[in-house]
């Protein structure tokens, strides 16, 4: 019985489509950086198949002011220049207001959340949901910092 169970279970593995498994990953580290400052950071790789990454949620409620995103291309294998991230709040609301569009594929940048026409911190009472589009590289690494003030 546990042969056939194992039969059955490689065989379904093996015919899934490889990007239904495709993944790519995301680790996350969440440390007081200085009294009532926290750092967030996303650890991202993209699938070696399909190129993408996961929509990862944060490992912990922010409950907290965003006030600056520093992202940074890491690695022999960058993202697609001009690739994009947005950081959601519960409701679906990207807490960065589009200022994370159009990264470079070479250079560290930073951001602070925009509001409307207004910069400035943004409040998040809640989970963050990363996500990133617009990337052609294979196993491209980028880190995205989230600063928190608490």
């Amino acid at each position: 019985m546990k042969r056939l169970i194992l039969v059955i279970v490689a065989l379904a593995f093996l015919l899934i489509p490889s990007g239904v498994r495709a993944a790519g990953t995301v680790t996350q580290t969440f440390e007081t950086i200085a009294s009532g400052v926290h750092l967030l950071t996303f650890t991202c790789t993209a699938d070696a198949s399909d190129k993408s990454y996961p929509d990862t949620d944060s490992i912990q409620a922010i409950d907290g002011y965003v006030f600056m995103v520093v992202t940074d291309p890491d690695g022999t294998a960058t993202p697609t220049d001009q690739y994009d991230i947005t950081l959601k709040d519960d409701n679906g609301v990207d807490v960065m207001g589009g200022e994370l569009a159009n990264r470079s594929d070479t250079a560290s940048e930073q951001a602070v959340p925009k509001i409307d026409a207004v910069y400035g911190t943004r409040w998040v009472d809640g989970i963050l949901s990363l996500a990133i589009s617009n990337n052609s590289v294979a196993s491209a690494v980028t880190v995205v910092k989230v600063f928190i003030y608490r």
